[in-house]
């Protein structure tokens, strides 16, 4: 009897059924999941999204997946965004891990995970729907969370096995996934994927674990690196002398007293292991620049140095500690020296009775800021 109603009549009656009866009116047909799917969606927050764009999804609004993959309307988006709390449980995560597993062919090309409020460790099911992402063939994979003050303990040995993997930028801004069971899904991926681009930062790494972690470690596509500076300046040197990167940054988190005596920059001894023939652009603060240098030379390929002042306290001579760095790129094209905010000019002043000179032909300084970055001073065609 109840099909011989009219449609408007059915969706008319749905608006007055509660969030658990309307999911279970889904499971009954095709008819009633068309019917009750658009007023389900708006009880648990969901935002189906139109013309294959992006898709946002919480630990709340991730029950409507299954649903929504068995609707008429479901298109594959290119972008999931999921965002993970305190309130994240093992269902939900198996809801997303069941989600992508049905996509088979059509993969989401860019998947965000943010675990900016947990969960606090790994579970099972948050491994295997990291497996499930990677092999439905998504491309670029995100992981965003805090670096938690807790250092891993685990070893990093390469695995023997391999992965079918897609992947071809993967940014690991958390120290969640190197860690208990996470371990052997990041190790897997970077032995498997074609990577062309990898960010590895707020890891909580020790510098003797950045060392066992990158030493066994050959990525051949791999162009563009990013590393926290607790990663050691040789062990990054010779890495990197084994691939061909053109874009390097090394991301400053806590920041010691990092700046070099002239003595120390201009005499300190170092043990050149090679040239980086390829890389063409350096982002880092002066002692991260300084550990790196130590230990390789640049080629004429090498076009613009990007230094990072994000001392906290701010001290005096940053500008100094800036041009110390230039020793290091004799006939530098480009020099951004990013400046913190609320620096004062008293921060900015040269010592007194030193002379350096930096030959480069385009100096700019720019304000540090969250939300804009304010062009301090441009120079062009300094000799």
């Amino acid at each position: 009897f109840i099909y011989l109603l009219p449609n408007e009549l059915l969706i008319y009656i749905a608006e007055y059924l509660p969030k658990k009866s309307l999911r279970r009116l889904t499971q009954v047909s095709q008819l009633f999941r068309e019917i009750a799917s658009p007023r389900y969606f708006e009880c648990v927050g969901f935002k189906p999204p139109v013309h294959f764009e992006g898709l946002s999804v919480n630990h709340g609004s991730c029950k409507a997946l299954p649903v929504w993959r068995r609707t008429n309307a479901f298109m594959v988006p290119s972008t999931l965004w999921f965002t993970a709390s305190r309130q994240t449980s093992d269902a939900e995560f198996k809801m997303l891990d069941v989600f992508f597993a049905s996509l088979g062919e059509g993969s989401i090309r860019h998947v965000f995970l943010y675990f900016f409020s947990g969960p606090s460790d790994v579970m099972p099911s948050l491994v295997s729907l990291l497996e499930s992402i990677q092999q439905s063939g998504c491309r670029e994979l995100y992981c965003h969370g805090f670096e938690w003050l807790w250092r891993s303990r685990h070893s990093f040995t390469i695995p023997t096995s391999t992965c079918e993997s897609r992947l071809t930028r993967l940014e690991l801004h958390s120290s969640l996934l190197f860690s208990g069971l996470a371990i052997p899904f990041t190790l897997k991926t970077l032995q498997s994927a074609p990577l062309e681009k990898l960010v590895l930062t707020d890891t909580s790494l020790t510098a003797t674990q950045w060392s066992s972690f990158l030493e066994p470690l050959y990525l051949p596509h791999l162009c563009i690196l990013a590393v926290d500076d607790h990663c050691p300046g040789r062990s990054l040197a010779l890495f990197l002398l084994c691939h061909q990167i053109t874009d390097l940054s090394i991301s400053s988190r806590a920041y010691p007293c990092t700046r070099p005596s002239q003595k120390s920059v201009t005499f300190r001894k170092s043990t050149i292991l090679g040239k980086l023939s390829a890389l063409q652009q350096l982002t880092a603060s002066p002692f991260s620049i300084h550990s790196l240098m130590r230990h390789v030379n640049v080629s004429g390929n090498f076009q613009c140095l990007t230094i990072e002042l994000h001392q906290r306290p701010l001290e005096k001579y940053l500008l100094f500690d800036a041009l110390c760095c230039t020793n290091h790129f004799p006939g530098l094209p480009q020099l951004w020296v990013s400046v913190p905010v609320g620096v004062s000019l008293d921060t900015l002043a040269y010592p007194d009775m030193v002379h350096h000179f930096c030959l480069v032909q385009e100096l700019t300084l720019q304000m540090d800021d969250s939300e804009s970055d304010d062009i301090i001073v441009s120079y062009y065609n300094i000799i």
